[in-house]
């Protein structure tokens, strides 16, 4: 267990929450994207609309002209009806039977308990075959090209990214870095399950593609299989492998001109 700050949206302040690592580790994620949120949104609030934006250096439309321009919001609602024709192909692409689970749910707004007695399933049953078909749509999404070319998509993919570069930076500055080793397995059977997912669906991996993710993951394994036989590791028990920076640091200088 362990205390962390979490922003009280309801009250408007931060309040002192004692959690678990899992919960502490999602809250923290949700106070960044916040964060970034009330920055982005920032930009806008004390803008005047008579000040005039700049294009190449050059003074342009004030912020009023663009605000009352109808074709932006023409166009951006066009944006959104393409990207929900391209979010629906994609399910269209599902079996037939996860694809209606995710069209009574997201699409015509059914409950749980509604479309697992149409199909005649538990309720239990019926957000496993959910969770499972939304593992599936994710797989199909994350190699659709259309998709990969989205704001949605672009926009998320920077969030991430910046959340990869904030952490590496905070982990630098540590003497050691503590990794959770179920996790760690966790990503394994991850990254496994949705390569024979993707074959499964007909989803062509580059080769490239194919072969860095098993230079990366087959150390992992055997790094994993070696704690086990040495009985270091068992994944009903929480086990942290603390590495020091410099080690770490250090591998990244030899192999960077890998990639």
């Amino acid at each position: 267990m362990e205390t962390i700050k979490y922003y009280d949206r309801i009250h408007n302040k931060f309040v002192d929450l004692e959690v678990n690592d899992e919960v502490a580790q999602f809250l923290r994620s949700d106070n960044k994207r916040l964060k970034r949120q009330q920055k982005r949104d920032g930009q806008y609030i004390a803008v005047s609309l008579d000040e005039q934006t700049e294009y190449n250096g050059e003074e342009a439309l004030t912020y009023h002209e663009i605000i009352a321009d109808e074709n932006a919001y023409i166009e951006k609602n066009l944006e959104k009806k393409e990207f929900a024709k391209c979010i629906w192909r994609v399910v269209d692409e599902l079996e037939d039977k996860q694809a209606k689970i995710i069209k009574g749910y997201y699409k015509y707004g059914y409950k749980n308990k509604e479309l697992a007695s149409y199909l005649k399933m538990s309720t239990s049953a019926f957000c496993q075959f959910k969770a499972t078909a939304l593992k599936h749509l994710h797989i199909l999404l994350s190699f659709d090209p259309e998709f990969s070319n989205t704001n949605f998509y672009q926009s998320h993919y920077k969030d991430f990214a910046d959340d990869v570069i904030e952490e590496v930076i905070k982990s630098a500055s540590k003497d050691f870095i503590s990794i959770d080793l179920g996790q760690v397995m966790d990503l394994m059977k991850n990254v496994t399950q949705i390569k024979k997912i993707a074959e499964k669906k007909g989803i062509k991996i580059p080769i490239t593609t194919i072969k860095k993710i098993e230079q990366m993951t087959k150390p992992v394994w055997d790094f994993l299989k070696q704690l086990k036989q040495c009985g270091k590791f068992n994944e009903k028990e929480k086990v942290y492998l603390n590495i020091p920076t410099y080690e770490i640091l250090q591998e990244l200088a030899k192999h960077k001109t890998s990639y």
